[in-house]
């Protein structure tokens, strides 16, 4: 009420000194991520551009905190007790998950070394910061009939962290024989359309802090 067009295209309204969401009914259709294709990333990329270009420099009233992709970094001595521990163990005395976890030990342990190599946390922490929606991924997504269009549900997650922390999930594959894994040209087809996009592009930092 009383406000101007230009805050409520932003999709923020303040009324006094509160602000508020403005959300719109929106009709369309779930894409199962198996069956998606080229065209949805590029979809997403498309919203994911403007959803950064309209929110960048807004701070929120109250602010959510989530731990950031690098906070895994921290656990890596944790992960190496935990080791110690259950090889101490008869192989009879262990649960599955703790023998699951010491056959995947050796497999595992590197991935911090890349990760700490690729992504440092004094580098992660320079990263532009906006308010990232933190759970995009396919069950929160509506497509319309010809793919072009999306809208991005389900915001419980959102905070201020570095704009990066939106690529993952939507590119993140759970499937029966594979299980969980990061598809590479699907990555390419979401960053291909956010660049191509208006607003800030990704910066060559950025793009190298995007999980390949």
């Amino acid at each position: 009420k009383d406000s101007s067009e230009e805050v409520i295209d932003s999709y923020f309204i303040q009324i006094d000194n509160h602000s508020y969401i403005l959300e719109e009914l929106k009709l369309g259709r779930n894409i199962d991520r198996l069956q998606s294709q080229p065209i949805h990333f590029y979809a997403i990329g498309r919203i994911l551009a403007k959803m950064h270009q309209i929110l960048e420099g807004f701070i929120p009233e109250g602010q959510k905190t989530a731990a950031p992709v690098i906070e895994i970094l921290r656990h890596r001595y944790e992960l190496q007790d935990l080791k110690q521990k259950l090889s101490s163990k008869e192989p009879n005395q262990l649960s599955r998950g703790e023998s699951l976890f010491l056959s995947l030990y050796d497999k595992l342990m590197p991935q911090f070394d890349i990760t700490e190599r690729n992504l440092p946390e004094e580098v992660y922490q320079k990263l532009p910061k906006v308010v990232v929606h933190g759970d995009l991924t396919f069950p929160n997504l509506l497509f319309s009939d010809k793919d072009e269009d999306v809208a991005v549900l389900d915001w419980e997650r959102s905070r201020i962290q570095p704009r990066v922390e939106d690529f993952k999930n939507s590119i993140m594959v759970i499937d029966p024989q594979r299980g969980r894994t990061y598809d590479f040209q699907s990555l390419v087809s979401l960053v291909a359309a956010y660049q191509r996009s208006a607003g800030p592009r990704l910066s060559e930092a950025e793009l190298q802090a995007i999980p390949e």
